[in-house]
């Protein structure tokens, strides 16, 4: 028994003066980049890259990537937390008495008392092993270049002083033990996949909503709550001046493609409205600043919570207007947009997750079913005057 206490004892020694000596290499330049590695906004454009070549990959499928994805985080974010930062409750370095004044904390943040294992890098190296598996021999050196990715990602959290690397190393692990599990489910039953991801996300919905609404409130950057206050307000004035201007410039040129594109953008959002409208009278659900009061709102807003209004609007315009102009830097810019606007929500504590992802899916499907309808009309009238 003693020999065992003096091996864990000498692990978790050499395990300080490494993350001292990591901790202790750092500038400027290298504060700027780590605090944007270790940003999980800062990579919402890549991984809709990510989303974008799995869609390439298996269109008609992509909704299954979608729900193993979902699963993915969900495992490696709730076990790296409740298997083990609460279970072994060990104190972050930046949270350690002992080395407290030695750690370069960046940017004075040091998240949760208990650091072991790392989230980040569970939730990383999760995504960097299922896509490795996913794109197997489709991508020249892919593997190296999201292994790559998720290292950076995970060396962060050294940087930023809130994590030991035995809390990256064996949270790595963890994370890619998951994401081997999951993609067996994946590829096992498409069915099985499903039922897992319904049940899981079902019966932790409540505290997990809260629980990442808090994460990434409380933990938020200050000196962005304008930034996220200004790309949440510019959602009114772009919904409504993007139609317009499609239709006049459809008016001004006498181009009925480039109106009927404007009517299009504009009746997607007329039907947007109505139901998140009439979702919000029907649902009521209290915002959660409302509800629970160590919640940080930075805007005020009356209305109910339940979905997003903000976030659905966002999408349907960014859906319609990438419908109606499917150029890479149409969608692109489009989507990063309102998938900023979603977060800021979020950031800004007027909305739960699930609130930003009805929104989003409200939006998005709404501006979609649109078009649909919109060509089997054409289609019909068409038929009708070759009759």
């Amino acid at each position: 028994m003693k020999f065992q206490l003096d091996t864990i004892n000498t692990i978790k020694d050499l395990d300080t003066q490494l993350f001292l000596f990591l901790n202790s290499k750092h500038n400027i330049f290298f504060d700027f980049v780590m605090y944007w590695f270790s940003n999980k906004v800062f990579w919402i454009p890549f991984y809709l890259f990510l989303f974008y070549l799995a869609f390439k990959q298996v269109s008609k499928h992509i909704w299954l990537v979608a729900l193993a994805a979902a699963l993915l985080i969900l495992l490696s974010d709730q076990i790296s937390v409740h298997a083990f930062k609460n279970i072994f409750q060990r104190l972050r370095p930046c949270h350690n008495i002992l080395i407290q004044s030695k750690v370069h904390l960046l940017n004075g943040h040091c998240g949760g008392a208990y650091g072991f294992i790392s989230s980040h890098a569970a939730n990383a190296f999760a995504l960097a092993m299922f896509l490795s598996l996913f794109f197997k021999g489709k991508y020249r050196n892919f593997s190296l270049f999201i292994f790559c990715w998720a290292t950076l990602v995970a060396y962060s959290r050294i940087y930023s002083g809130v994590h030991y690397p035995a809390d990256i190393i064996v949270g790595a692990i963890v994370g890619m033990g998951i994401a081997v599990a999951v993609f067996k489910l994946y590829t096992f039953s498409e069915y099985l996949i499903f039922i897992i991801t319904f049940f899981s996300i079902t019966s932790t919905a409540q505290n997990t909503d809260i629980n990442i609404l808090k994460n990434i409130n409380l933990n938020r950057n200050k000196n962005l709550d304008n930034t996220f206050k200004t790309i949440s307000n510019s959602v009114a004035p772009a919904s409504i001046a993007l139609p317009l201007l499609v239709f006049s410039y459809g008016l001004l040129k006498q181009d009925t493609t480039y109106k009927n594109k404007g009517i299009f953008i504009g009746s997607a959002l007329v039907i947007t409205a109505v139901i998140t409208a009439g979702l919000k009278y029907a649902v009521n659900r209290t915002r959660p600043f409302e509800t629970f009061s160590f919640i940080d709102n930075v805007v005020d807003e009356k209305t109910a919570s339940f979905p997003s209004g903000h976030t659905s609007f966002a999408f349907s315009t960014a859906t319609s207007f990438s419908l109606a102009f499917p150029k890479w830097y149409v969608i692109a810019p489009s989507f990063i947009w309102a998938s900023t606007v979603a977060y800021s929500r979020m950031d800004l504590g007027v909305h739960y997750p699930s609130d930003v992802l009805a929104g989003a899916i409200i939006g998005a499907a709404t501006s979609y079913l649109c078009i649909k309808a919109n060509n089997c009309i054409n289609k019909r009238e068409k038929i009708k005057d070759k009759i």
